[in-house]
């Protein structure tokens, strides 16, 4: 699969999952409905390879990790602000 077009389905269904948590007043996550969407796709027979084909896999990876430490840091400065 050309890097483009799997750029394209992946912000595709960032945008759908986004409408729909819009729609429902996020009652429904916009990460819930990617996940549903994408797991319908892939039984569907999007290739497994998709996230490999846009080229940006390791940038994913640090970039889900600097959020994680992020979201870490946040939440003990919560916790500490509150004692």
């Amino acid at each position: 699969m050309m890097p483009l077009l799997a750029s394209f389905i992946v912000f595709l269904v960032y945008a759908i999952s986004y409408a729909i948590s819009s729609l429902s007043k996020a009652y429904l996550s916009m990460a819930f409905i990617g996940a549903i969407i994408l797991m319908v796709a892939f039984w569907l027979g999007l290739p497994r390879t998709l996230f490999a084909d846009r080229g940006l896999l390791a940038f994913n990876i640090v970039t889900i990790a600097c959020f994680w430490y992020i979201w870490a840091v946040q939440l003990s400065l919560r916790l500490y602000s509150q004692t």
